[in-house]
């Protein structure tokens, strides 16, 4: 076979020299080698680019051995290139699988999240509820609390009232013991010094056969003492 006919297929600028011809065939042949690497790689990993270069095979192969192509190269090219639309739409598919697979995965982890949030903001709520109980709880009790010491307070001093009140009708020592207390804090405004002062005169170390009224006395000057100290505190 000429060298006319071996390079029938390349184009009119390729063909200017026997040298260009022959530059062609290299070239030709090189992209085979090319073509043939690529075919060897699994077809989900080619790329466009790789795709394109293999629909182009019958083509380098026409210029490289012209004598081996088969009278329905034209159909082989075709089939070549449905080939590669079809590996393309089967990788465009893919890609739009794994993107509505990651589109999911994000849907997903949103929801987790907000889940997550909502459950957060529940606890936190009910812990919330549960201070403002149990605060409500021991402002409740300390109020019951103060308000039971003040009607025990207020029912103490009621009943030393109203045992003063007694003494004083019912008992004249008593009333006795009363003024002459009455008198010393007149004087000095300390009811220390009048209790010391009565306690020393009712000792019944002082009251010498008479140490069961000295004791009696003494009391009386107990509760008259307290009654002074009421006066003060009020």
């Amino acid at each position: 076979m000429n060298s006319a006919n071996r390079f029938a297929a390349l184009n009119a600028d390729e063909i200017l020299s026997t040298s260009s011809a022959t530059q062609a065939v290299k070239k030709a042949e090189k992209k085979l080698r090319e073509i043939a690497a690529l075919k060897k790689k699994d077809e989900d990993d080619l790329t466009q680019e790789e795709l394109d270069k293999i629909a182009r095979e019958p083509y380098w192969r026409n210029i490289a051995y012209p004598e081996q192509q088969p009278r329905n190269s034209t159909n082989e090219s075709q089939k070549a290139k449905q080939k590669a639309r079809h590996l393309e739409k089967l990788k465009k598919k893919e890609t739009a699988r794994t993107k509505a697979e990651e589109a999911n995965l994000r849907k997903e982890e949103l929801r987790k999240i907000t889940r997550e949030r909502e459950e957060k903001r529940e606890q936190e709520r009910k812990e919330r509820e549960e201070q403002e109980q149990e605060q409500r709880q021991r402002k409740k009790e300390e109020r019951e609390r103060k308000e039971q010491e003040q009607r025990q307070q207020k029912e103490k001093e009621s009943n030393k009232k109203r045992k003063f009140e007694n003494m004083m009708e019912e008992s004249i020592e008593y009333k006795h013991v009363f003024s002459e207390f009455e008198e010393h804090y007149s004087r000095h405004h300390d009811v220390n010094k009048a209790f010391k002062s009565l306690s020393l005169k009712y000792h019944p170390d002082r009251n010498y056969g008479n140490e069961s009224w000295a004791t009696i006395m003494q009391q009386y000057v107990v509760d008259v003492k307290e009654y002074f100290e009421n006066v003060e505190n009020m």
